[in-house]
């Protein structure tokens, strides 16, 4: 048995994803290290200023999510992982952004994938993120549903 590890993308190539798409229409977040439950919220706040959480458990759901908070909290929180080891402390890690398009594009980003699937035509920004993103290492899968029904 052997275990795949994939690397989480860089700043950089989030960066270059949310060039391209508006402003996402869910975020969800996972809370790691020593938070109080009783004012999670306002402790999420200082470490991502401007950040408003509600949830339960370590899966948040994130109120009014921009592009700019995600770019924000992604740094924030790579920086964490690469300082220490000490799981108490403190982080807000991206566990998924979503995206429904056009009536016909559903977009799921995490920090490991893309996933866009549509119907009908590709749309010029699916493209245009294929394109970008063919030598990032990101694990990248792009699929028509009308393939998977024969439609054309």
């Amino acid at each position: 048995m052997s275990i795949t590890v994939v690397p989480e993308m860089d700043p950089s190539n989030l960066e270059k994803i949310l060039e391209v798409l508006p402003e996402p229409q869910s975020m969800e977040v996972y809370l790691f290290g020593e938070f109080d439950y009783t004012s999670v919220a306002r402790q999420a706040e200082h470490i991502v200023p401007g950040l408003k959480i509600y949830g339960q458990g370590i899966l948040f759901e994130v109120e009014k999510p921009s592009k700019e908070t995600v770019l924000e909290l992604y740094k924030i929180s790579q920086k964490a992982k690469d300082g220490t080891k000490d799981m108490r402390q403190r982080r807000i890690d991206l566990a998924k952004l979503e995206w429904y398009l056009d009536k016909h594009v559903h977009i799921e980003l995490t920090p490991t994938h893309l996933d866009v699937t549509y119907s009908g035509k590709e749309p010029g920004y699916v493209t245009f993120l294929r394109n970008v993103l063919v030598h990032t290492g990101i694990r990248l899968k792009i699929e028509n549903d009308n393939a998977k029904y024969g439609k054309d």
